[in-house]
């Protein structure tokens, strides 16, 4: 089918703007929403801080907010988006894309249209507001403000009509158009809310809206242009009563007016009163100033005009006519929902969709009427005139058809009729009854092409080509063309020729490399590789990252080819189609003419790959994912975001939405690669996500209902871990562990996600719960869980690298900190300094590199951390929920015990299930989350459940996530968290109240290193601590040798001379070895058992002789005075069991009752402090022990319940 087209050689005939009149394109939405960013973002805040000073105006990542110029408000709601070039209140709904309109409101005082339209061309000087486009737009707002009460002076009419049509006798003219609203078509009335009106006589038209201009200060020579808008009816009364379409250019603004004038009704049908139809006239009204026609229900729907740049304004259902837009939007009113909203366009009289993107819409749910003919015509005429916007076709179920045998046509408004509006707005909310325009585009070529012979290529080929003009979008002609070429066995490349033969000039045809690539390849980014730039790209076909190199043709050419795995000719004869100015040739030509055009084929390739700059993401809008499931959910900057989820198991990422329409079921859509808009895979030459999910790698199975419950599933979970392993507080633990297991795949959904350390003694089970239940890696055979990693040597930078930007829980073996500075604690401590910034949302760190560019790491993960040593550092204990697992000889080994009772059938069907259940649940999950943080709030209904003398606000909000799921099984979440700090009290106590200074005189008092004469062997000595000199009563003892210290017997005071006693007591401190005095000094300070130095000078210990003579003449800058009797009065006080509290295990070491501990306050020869049954009592018996001794009790600040 080889062709040759001509260049024509025409005489340009002069542009628009030669001669000096304005095209479409300068006064478009497009045009006037450009001045957002042609004005300097500084300017406009400048702007916003004069006009309204007091609006607490500031930056967010991509605009400005503050509080609404329009309402009262304390907390900013007022929100300007540069990117989305719009201003929306998410208090009153205000909502502005006009920049000149925001710009007038928004002046104090405010200004006209006009006047804010001049002072925005002096001012700012913007480049798209030459001076003719500003005299069009002056002369458009004028028209636009008369058609504007033309809608409320015809939309009154016709309300009042509908109402007291039979007792007034001036509106006697609209009773056939009321008749035909209320018996035809049986519309709810709810006109006033609809952009619908009649028509009256032209002199009671020019009455009311007289009426109106003076009631309402407007400009009353708007009459007359009204008078000149509707001169050609002055003659031509038959248009009088007819029904008025009110069509939107703009939210807020009409652009064309049609008029329905229909003759009195004939005999009824059957199935509805106009089962014989009569004809229809219709008008619409000459308007040279308007660009385009406008969509019905743009303009005049409250409630459409409220959601406008929210979370339910990027999906709209474009039906065909206007009554079917009419009813669905009035029944939308009756059942006071508006769910999806409603647009139509006019039947054949339509502008295609395009104009919606302008107002934040991005996808079009085309639904036509029930019928092949005009169905399969109107599809084809938006879709070749739509570009901008993506769209789907409605493929009408069996549910919906007409229930007239006779009569198989219908429309949505008969649907409505027939069925209800339930059954309607389901069909239309059931996304598999969408087929999007390659499908649709195929099935109907398919009609044709089966009945033509196999062989007939040229036929076959014209005939895919006819069906594929009307898929515009480049990724999915590309599909169109492949499948249509692989089903009928025929080349792709005279399809594609044939479908763009249009593009006769170079620039068409380099457009049209530039869509093929962007077709097979997604571009990651912008990268510079020795000293030249390149995108960075997936290639869809191979599942792999190469660099297109831009403006390198031999390096251009290699990429192309081996990518593609064909020669570059090849790839434009068969993927890109041949340019149609110039003759069709094929391959098997001779040597010189085909390399010849390989030559000037890749030059039309290294001129289209720039082009690809435009599907780059922008560095500010990019976020990175990794390996797992990732939640984005509303924010500050973003309050109206829905919750979604995406999830990364290797190289395949889906988008899962939660759509109401649908009830709480999840949709789950794969993406084509890597990417989903902004959003995109960490991936490089070097590295691939790993694979997570190997049984879900499509759509289908990741949308099949879950075969569990949450219940089912939590109670099952909770019975595998209460049969292998035994923990301290058992019940509780138990609890909590199932739970973790539920949250780990959906995490990313709560504000805090879990950081849990289990620590127990060799033997009780921890890697086999870490590594096995939770990891997976040490013990396959009973892993629950595809959403971690699992390390047992590791160090701060593999962590780093291999954690960044994922959300699988990240399970550590081996996490021993012994606090020396062996290798593997110091590992240790440096991987928790790195994971610190968990117990808030994200931790990110900014590495320098070679380059010079600083490389940037996002850690949100949970964490389950096993080792035998406790946590050490008080920056970490806060941090952590802390389990102790119970060593019980006895047991069984975990994994033997489980599989014998559950079977690995069982095991493996959790772990395949578990990730789908909560999928499929997570966005409950994350209502949940939020209602039970509202509740557990300060001053929530639950608050008062928590324990006011526990402050740990980081490991309290943990557990909200842990208790949402908790909810969602049925369990108690609120009994739960009680019971849990009831279990947990002591080291709840402990986290609460323990501080760096605390640790550093935990150091001093219970390191065992002064040397003291043994009692047990004659001239050897034992190496005690103070605590244990003093129980023992060898005070002197200590205060003889020169450790630094000394013990004031009298006053139980103990004294610590930093520069003598730091070389002695914190020479093996992991945290405190080689600290300087003055910083000891300074952390000692801040101890509630430390005394001030004034008190000390004041009490002249320092000059007593006997301090001298051990400690020698000093200065109180280097000496740190702590308080024993109250460090043990707090400590009494702290330990002392609770009203209802049971004593259990070894708890009862710690209590003061205790003989040991009776004992140590004997010896320290002070007062007895208050017994376990009467500690809590009052404060009365601290006063009297203190009166007792001579001494003051302080009071307990913040941290009254010390244990060291």
């Amino acid at each position: 089918m080889a062709k040759k087209k001509q260049r024509a050689s025409k005489a340009r005939a002069p542009s628009a703007a030669q001669q000096g009149a304005v095209k479409n394109s300068e006064i478009s939405p497009e045009a006037l929403r450009s001045i957002w960013r042609g004005i300097e973002k500084s300017e406009w805040m400048a702007f916003l801080q004069k006009n309204h000073p007091t609006g607490k105006w500031s930056w967010t990542r991509d605009g400005i907010q503050g509080c609404c110029p329009f309402h009262d408000e304390k907390s900013p709601s007022f929100k300007i988006n540069f990117d989305r070039c719009q201003a929306k209140c998410f208090g009153c709904n205000a909502y502005f894309w006009n920049p000149i309109e925001f710009y007038a409101k928004v002046s104090d005082p405010p200004r006209t249209y006009v006047d804010a339209l001049l002072d925005i061309k002096t001012t700012y000087k913007p480049a798209s507001l030459p001076n003719r486009v500003i005299k069009h737009l002056t002369t458009l707002d004028r028209h636009r403000r008369m058609k504007n009460i033309l809608h409320h002076v015809m939309n009154s009419e016709l309300v009042d009509a509908v109402s007291m049509a039979a007792t007034d006798p001036n509106l006697g003219y609209a009773k056939q158009a009321v008749d035909y609203l209320l018996r035809r078509r049986k519309l709810p009335l709810y006109y006033q809310h609809m952009p619908i009106g009649v028509m009256p006589p032209l002199l009671r038209l020019q009455q009311k809206m007289t009426a109106y201009c003076q009631a309402r200060n407007e400009d009353l020579t708007l009459v007359q242009d009204m008078r000149e808008y509707f001169k050609p009816f002055e003659e031509d009364t038959i248009w009088i009563g007819s029904l008025v379409f009110f069509y939107g250019a703009s939210p807020g603004q009409v652009s064309r007016l049609k008029l329905l004038q229909i003759p009195p009704e004939t005999t009824p049908g059957m199935f509805r009163p106009d089962a014989v139809k009569p004809k229809k006239m219709t008008l619409y009204v000459l308007d040279d100033l308007e660009p385009a026609l406008g969509v019905l229900g743009l303009y005049g729907v409250p409630a459409y005009q409220a959601a406008l740049a929210t979370k339910y304004a990027k999906v709209f259902t474009f039906v065909e006519g206007e009554f079917d837009a009419l009813t669905l939007i009035g029944q939308q009113y009756e059942a006071d929902r508006h769910n999806f909203m409603v647009f139509a366009g006019g039947g054949s009289g339509h502008d295609g969709v395009d104009l919606l993107a302008n107002y934040g819409f991005e996808e079009c749910r085309l639904v036509t009427d029930h019928d092949l003919t005009g169905q399969t015509e109107l599809v084809k005429g938006i879709l070749n005139k739509t570009r901008a916007i993506a769209c789907r076709i409605f493929i009408w179920p069996q549910s919906l058809h007409s229930l007239d045998p006779n009569n198989p046509k219908t429309d949505p408004d008969q649907a409505v009729f027939e069925h209800g509006f339930d059954a309607v707005e389901d069909a239309f909310k059931d996304e598999s009854n969408f087929k999007m325009p390659h499908k649709w585009a195929l099935e109907k070529a398919d009609v044709e092409m089966s009945s033509v012979a196999p062989d007939d290529v040229r036929r076959l080929t014209a005939m895919a080509a006819e069906w594929g003009l009307y898929v515009t979008n480049a990724a999915e002609r590309h599909k169109y063309i492949t499948d249509v070429a692989e089903r009928y066995k025929i080349p792709p490349g005279p399809i594609a020729t044939e479908v763009l033969s249009d593009d006769d000039s170079e620039t068409a045809f380099i457009q049209r490399i530039t869509d093929t690539l962007a077709s097979r390849f997604i571009v990651m980014g912008k990268v510079l590789i020795n000293n030249r730039y390149a995108y960075r790209c997936w290639h869809k076909a191979s599942h792999s990252m190469v660099n297109i190199p831009i403006g390198d043709s031999r390096a251009l050419l290699g990429v192309i080819e081996s990518a593609e795995g064909k020669n570059l000719l090849k790839f434009i004869l068969e993927d890109v189609g041949e340019p149609g100015f110039e003759e069709i040739r094929f391959e098997d030509e001779e040597d010189q003419v085909y390399l010849l055009r390989t030559e000037r084929y890749l030059n039309y390739v290294r001129t289209a790959v720039p082009g690809l700059g435009a599907f780059v993401p922008s560095p500010g809008e990019a976020y990175h994912v990794n390996t797992g499931c990732h939640a984005f959910k509303p924010n500050a900057d973003n309050p109206d975001q829905p919750f979604m989820m995406r999830i990364v198991s290797g190289v395949n990422m889906f988008r899962v939405e939660y759509p109401t329409a649908l009830g709480d079921r999840a949709v789950f859509r794969k993406c084509e690669g890597p990417r989903d808009g902004e959003v995109l895979v960490l991936t490089n030459e070097n590295h691939i996500p790993r694979e997570i999910h190997p049984q879900y790698r499509d759509e289908e199975s990741l949308n099949k209902p879950p075969s569990r419950t949450i219940k089912e599933m939590y109670d099952l979970v909770y019975d595998i871990i209460n049969t292998g392993w035994r923990f301290k507080n058992h019940e509780t633990v138990c609890e909590l562990l199932t739970a973790l297991v539920l949250l780990v795949p959906v995490a990313d959904a709560v504000d805090r996600v879990p950081v849990v350390m289990f620590t127990g003694d060799q033997s009780s089970g921890k890697t086999s719960l870490v590594g096995g239940l939770f990891g997976r890696e040490a013990l396959p055979r009973i892993g629950l869980l595809q959403n971690t990693t699992y390390m047992a040597n590791y160090t701060q930078a593999g962590v780093r690298q291999s954690m960044n930007c994922s959300t699988l829980a990240l399970c550590l073996d081996e996490f021993e900190d012994k606090g020396g500075n062996d290798r593997v604690s110091i590992r240790v401590r440096e991987v928790l300094t790195m994971l610190r910034g968990l117990a808030n949302d994200v931790a990110i760190t900014r590495y320098g590199t070679a380059s010079g560019q600083a490389q940037l790491t996002r850690l949100r993960f949970p964490v389950l951390a096993a080792g035998i040593f406790g946590l050490r550092d008080p920056a970490d204990l806060s941090r952590f929920i802390l389990i102790e697992m119970h060593r019980d000889l006895s047991r069984a080994n975990p994994e033997t015990s489980i599989i014998s009772k559950f079977g690995e059938a069982t095991i493996a069907d959790i772990r395949n299930e578990l990730p789908r259940l909560m999928y499929h649940n997570a966005n409950l999950l994350y209502e949940e989350h939020n209602r039970i943080k509202a509740e557990f709030s300060s001053g929530g209904p639950c608050a008062h459940l928590l324990d006011k003398d526990i402050n740990l606000t980081r490991t309290r909000e943990m557990f909200y996530g842990l208790m949402a799921v908790m909810r969602l099984a049925g369990r108690d979440d609120k009994q739960f968290l009680v019971k849990y700090f009831v279990d947990f009290r002591m080291v709840l106590e402990r986290l609460s109240t323990v501080s760096v200074s605390n640790d550093l005189f935990n150091e001093i008092y219970n390191t065992p290193a002064i040397a003291i004469p043994s009692v047990s062997v004659a001239g050897a000595t034992d190496m005690m601590n103070v605590n244990r000199i003093l129980m023992d009563g060898k005070g002197d003892l200590m205060n003889a040798k020169g450790w630094g210290l000394y013990y004031h017997a009298e006053r139980q005071w103990l004294l610590v001379h930093w520069p003598t006693a730091a070389p002695c007591l914190l020479a093996r401190s992991a945290q405190f070895q080689g600290a300087t005095p003055g910083y000891l000094k300074s952390q000692a300070a801040r101890s509630d058992i430390h005394l001030a130095d004034k008190n000390v000078l004041e009490s002249g210990v320092l000059d007593e002789p006997e301090v001298r003579s051990v400690l020698g003449t000093i200065q109180a800058a280097h000496i740190s005075v702590y308080d024993i009797r109250r460090f043990l009065i707090y400590s009494a006080k702290a330990n002392a069991p609770r009203p209802g509290m049971a004593l259990k295990g070894r708890e009862v070491s710690f209590l003061a009752d205790h003989p040991e501990f009776k004992d140590r306050i004997a010896r320290a020869k002070f007062a007895t402090p208050p017994s376990p049954s009467s500690a809590v009592k009052t404060e009365e018996e601290g006063a009297d022990a203190a009166r007792t001794t001579g001494t003051s009790d302080p009071e307990p600040g913040d941290n009254d319940g010390f244990d060291y």
